[in-house]
């Protein structure tokens, strides 16, 4: 069964710092886009919260490389030592927060967004928290982590699913081109829900809406990306990073959630391909400088607590004016770095048992999937 697997991706299975560096972008952006910064009336980056866009597309090809690296050396995929790696990689982190932001709202919030933490947070555990923000029931400092419950529910199909495609002996090719089916057909799924009132929160924060994100990643780790020319794929990085700027660069609501997510879907794609295949190009380099990767490890913590941070110093009256944006951000780092470093690098380390390969640069331990 073996030969069904794409060599491309399992050649290439590795720890990548660039990867990292790309993860880096993608959580500043977002942070820049809460934190609402700006020259006057002139808004940095008012489409940065397509940051989140590039973490689905990511996670998408890690995971799906990891688990047909793992079929491929093993002829089969464990769905138990899976789903045990998903929760150490990502409970412990969001249960610190959790725990630290309801103390905070149950002593200095009102009755009421106390009441509207405890359930939202709840729910963030479950990772249905996607659902209520459609509703739309939330707290203004945990929204954020509505991208978790959609990536924890697509990963309580996609192993299932692509399992059942490699025992029916489909080829990679094979399971990309119905993947491809799904991609192209999606933003017209969303410019049909976009026509019926009140469909701005469904569209936003739905599972159905926002799997394609993930899905554009898989098929990346499905596709010979390799056999492409080295001159194009330098060509397809530049152009693809070019659109990926653009595109945070554009705030509109329609243009984003209906055909935005996926350009940048597929522009992230078109960077990780062109970064795996030109490792010494001046792109890969930039995304391999230390305090991007040192960024990029943080990201889960940093999109964890960014939001909480500006959250509570955005409101406290000593904070109001020209020093809140930078003062949140390091704080915001701070948070990230405790939480990293306490919590998250313990329980990775004891992931590590469950990883597709032993030692200490496997791909999935490094980058956090």
């Amino acid at each position: 069964m073996s030969e069904l697997i794409n060599k491309a991706t399992t050649a290439s299975f590795g720890y990548r710092p660039c990867l990292d560096g790309l993860r880096a972008v993608a959580v500043l952006a977002v942070m820049v886009f809460h934190a609402g910064v700006g020259i006057g009336a002139f808004r940095i980056l008012p489409g940065g919260r397509g940051g989140v866009v590039v973490f689905f597309a990511l996670s998408g090809f890690l995971i799906t490389a990891i688990l047909l690296k793992e079929f491929h050396n093993n002829g089969r995929i464990s769905l138990k030592a899976f789903y045990k790696r998903r929760a150490l990689r990502l409970i412990p982190a969001l249960l610190f927060l959790l725990v630290v932001f309801n103390i905070y709202t149950t002593f200095f919030e009102p009755k009421d967004l106390s009441r509207q933490s405890y359930w939202f947070s709840l729910a963030a555990v479950f990772y249905v928290s996607n659902w209520l923000r459609v509703i739309p029931y939330g707290h203004p400092a945990l929204n954020h982590l509505w991208t978790l419950s959609i990536e924890e529910q697509f990963y309580l199909l996609w192993p299932a699913l692509l399992i059942v495609m490699l025992k029916l002996k489909l080829t990679c090719g094979q399971i990309a081109t119905l993947i491809g089916i799904i991609i192209i057909v999606s933003p017209f799924y969303r410019l049909f829900l976009w026509q019926k009132p009140g469909s701005l929160y469904y569209v936003y924060n739905a599972f159905d809406t926002r799997a394609e994100t993930l899905l554009v990643g898989c098929a990346l780790a499905l596709v010979r990306y390799d056999k492409l020319p080295s001159r194009l794929m330098k060509v397809v990085g530049m152009v693809s990073a070019a659109v990926l700027f653009v595109t945070f660069l554009i705030g509109s609501d329609r243009i984003e959630l209906i055909f935005g997510i996926s350009v940048i879907g597929y522009a992230t794609v078109g960077i990780i391909a062109a970064a795996l295949q030109n490792p010494a190009s001046a792109a890969v380099k930039f995304l391999e400088w230390r305090p991007l990767v040192w960024t990029g490890k943080l990201s889960y913590s940093l999109y964890l607590w960014h939001l909480p941070v500006f959250y509570v110093v955005g409101w406290s009256p000593m904070w109001h004016g020209k020093a809140y944006p930078m003062f949140a951000f390091v704080l915001s780092f701070v948070f990230a770095s405790i939480s990293y470093y306490l919590i998250e690098q313990p329980f990775l380390r004891l992931k590590e048992k469950f990883s597709v390969e032993q030692g200490p640069v496997q791909l999935a331990a490094a980058t956090g999937d």
